[in-house]
This record gives structure tokens, sequence and C-alpha cells, in this order.
């Protein structure tokens, strides 16, 4: 089987100001099947008009395993034909041991697509493991 993603992406929060998005990427789900292909996010369901940054990890979940993990950013314009929108980062030896890694996107650098995605792709198995990932927009006028 391989990697699954994944459910949706869930607006949490109440004000516009304060609220992001959260999605648990879910690697060799349901069983172990010693898959570590890359997992991409369903397309972000909001609009995109500012910077955002990405939390992986952000409930500290224990892998008890570390490997290279590439954080990437796609977009597209037909959901099917994806462009790293990012120079990808490569967290060498991702120990997901308690660990929360942080990524930002600056669209005046990167720009933005019609559909938006964070992929997360690992050199080795880490394990039946869900991987929750939290993005937040970074809004410009804070009023």
């Amino acid at each position: 089987m391989s990697n699954t993603i994944h459910g949706e992406w869930f607006a949490v929060g109440n004000q516009l100001k304060k609220r992001y998005y959260t999605c648990n990427m879910k690697w060799n789900q349901p069983v172990d099947d010693s898959n570590h292909s890359e997992i991409i996010s369903p397309a972000f369901n909001w609009t995109i008009d500012s910077d955002f940054t990405v939390f992986v990890n952000y409930k500290a979940v224990d892998t008890s395993t570390s490997h290279d993990v590439v954080f990437h950013v796609y977009g597209s314009i037909d959901t099917t034909n994806k462009v790293d929108m990012m120079t990808a980062i490569t967290v060498a030896n991702a120990n997901f041991d308690g660990k929360i890694y942080k990524y930002f996107y600056d669209v005046s650098t990167n720009g933005i697509a019609p559909y938006m995605y964070v992929a997360l792709d690992p050199a080795g198995d880490i394990g039946a493991t869900d991987i929750a990932v939290s993005v937040f927009p970074n809004y410009r006028n804070p009023n």
C-alpha cells in the first residue's frame, strides 16, 4: 500500500487573523509496508494572499527513526502537473522524536498558483505514523 493522505485541510480558529489550517500526512497507513514514497497534501482549500509558515510535526510525534526528509511546496494550474514553488528543503536525519520543524514561504519571492500543496519525501521508512502539518498565514495587515 502506498502512502496516503491524508484527510483534508481543516481550519482551526474562529477569527480570520488567528486562523490556521491543519492536515495529517499519513505514512504507511493503515499498516507499515516499508513504503517511503513522497506524500502530498490535498490542495490548500483557502485563498493564499500572504506569506505563510508551515509547521511540520507540530504534535511532536515520536517516530523512533531518523531519515532525511525533503520538504516541498508545490503549485499547479490543473491539479495534475505540479512544480516546486521554492527550493526544496532537506532536513538531514530528520528525527521526528518530539521535534517540530518550521518553514517560511515568501509569496513575493516564490509566487502562488491556483492550487498549492505541501509534500514530505522521506529517504527511508519512518514507520506507520501520522505527521501533523499546519499552515499559518502571515497576514500583512494585523488590523
